[in-house]
């Protein structure tokens, strides 16, 4: 099974950077487990992009939610799959306009 190669964007590290600052005041615990989560959907989307419903049709952008608090916005291309946006669902005024020009930083 060929896995993808996934890209993080800026905006990608941006926000789950800033979701975990913000946790690490309340459980350092917590961020570990945020990002063992994450590291496993990531895994699995990697293995499995169609896998999450499409959230934008349009842009080709999908959306893969972790139990109900995280979402992650992420956009195949070719056999690279673009990690756009890490959102928390809890948080209020959470809407982001989807920008097709993202900078591109690495590939894990």
């Amino acid at each position: 099974m060929n896995k993808f190669k996934i890209i993080l964007t800026c905006d990608f590290k941006n926000m789950l950077y800033n979701r975990l600052e913000y946790y690490y005041l309340y459980s350092d615990n917590y961020v570990k487990t945020i990002m063992d989560e994450l590291k496993a959907v990531i895994d699995i989307i990697s293995k499995f992009p169609y896998i999450a419903p499409k959230y934008n049709s349009n842009k080709n952008l999908r959306r893969f939610v972790i139990k109900n608090k995280f979402a992650i916005i992420y956009k195949i291309n070719g056999d690279e799959i673009h990690m756009l946006y890490f959102l928390d669902g809890r948080m209020k005024n959470n809407s982001l306009e989807v920008n097709e020009t993202v900078s591109l930083i690495y590939a894990v």
